[in-house]
C-alpha cells in the first residue's frame, strides 16, 4: 500500500509573512530553490525534512535558512552473484 505525499502550499507558506520583508525575502529564495529541483531532478525522489517541512506542513512558526533534503534510491544489488 502506497500512501500519497500531500500537495504542498509553497505560496501560501510565503504569503504567510508578507508583513516582515526580511521573512518574506527568504522564504521567496526557498520557494525558488525549492522549485528549481523539483523541475531539475524530476526522476528523482526528494524528501524534504526539518524546518521549512514543519513550515508547510504543519504551520509552524518556526523560521529556518536551510533547505533539509534526504534522497530516496530504488535498491539494486551492486553486483551479480558468482556461482562456483
Amino acid at each position: 500500500m502506497s500512501i500519497e505525499p500531500p500537495m504542498l502550499d509553497v505560496e501560501e507558506w510565503v504569503s504567510r509573512v508578507a508583513a516582515d520583508p526580511v521573512s518574506l525575502r527568504q522564504r521567496r529564495a526557498m520557494e525558488i530553490v525549492l522549485h528549481s529541483i523539483a523541475q531539475l531532478l524530476p526522476k528523482h525522489r526528494l524528501y524534504l525534512m526539518g524546518g521549512v517541512l514543519m513550515g508547510l506542513v504543519h504551520k509552524s512558526l518556526r523560521q529556518t535558512t536551510d533547505i533539509d533534503l534526504t534522497a530516496g534510491f530504488d535498491t539494486e544489488p551492486a553486483a551479480m552473484p558468482i556461482s562456483a
